[in-house]
């Protein structure tokens, strides 16, 4: 194996074949996830926020409870140390990355970023349910995974809720914003299919 190193935190804790990896957040639709950034802003200019829009931000407060587990670690977000920017640049390519970075979607404490944890924590656990990871290859992006979120605990014991953060997400970047209630939940049942 060859040690790919993108900063001295990286090198401690990823390995990677010199081979493209086959975990899929490298799969991620960046232009879905574009359209994340640009719904939300577009929300911030409404009157009212859509219907798709304030559910969202509720599961994203309802979140915030990650605070109160016990082994809650506030993760450290700087430009140096950074979990997220770390697996997002090495299982995606840099020109993806860099369209995402340059939006200022990776800012500590905005949605967009709260979004994109859920979405790739989403994501490692279902190429791992469809054996599309080999077992140290998850084991070690977990680990990655739990130092962002800042609990072991709470990405345990809250996947669920997690996970319908990241499709509700999903579907605000993908649908318009007149998008009747039929058509956002048999958008919805489609999206959970795919994700499962």
């Amino acid at each position: 194996m060859k040690k790919v190193m993108r900063n001295v935190l990286a090198m401690f804790v990823f390995m990677m074949v010199s081979a493209p990896s086959l975990w899929a957040v490298s799969n991620l639709d960046v232009n879905m996830i574009l359209k994340f950034d640009d719904a939300v802003k577009r929300n911030q200019k409404l009157p009212a926020q859509t219907a798709l829009m304030t559910k969202v931000t509720q599961m994203r407060d309802a979140m915030k409870q990650i605070s109160t587990f016990k082994d809650y670690k506030a993760p450290v977000v700087t430009p140096k140390e950074d979990w997220l920017a770390m697996i997002l640049q090495n299982f995606m390519n840099a020109a993806d990355f860099a369209k995402i970075d340059k939006r200022a979607m990776l800012k500590d404490g905005s949605i967009q970023r709260d979004w994109l944890k859920a979405l790739v924590t989403v994501r490692l656990e279902l190429d791992n349910k469809k054996s599309l990871t080999s077992k140290s290859e998850y084991q070690q992006m977990r680990s990655s995974l739990v130092k962002m979120w800042g609990s072991e605990q709470f990405v345990t014991q809250k996947m669920a809720q997690i996970k319908d953060f990241a499709i509700e997400g999903i579907l605000l970047a993908t649908l318009d914003d007149n998008t009747n209630t039929a058509a956002i939940d048999a958008a919805r049942k489609k999206t959970v299919t795919e994700w499962s």
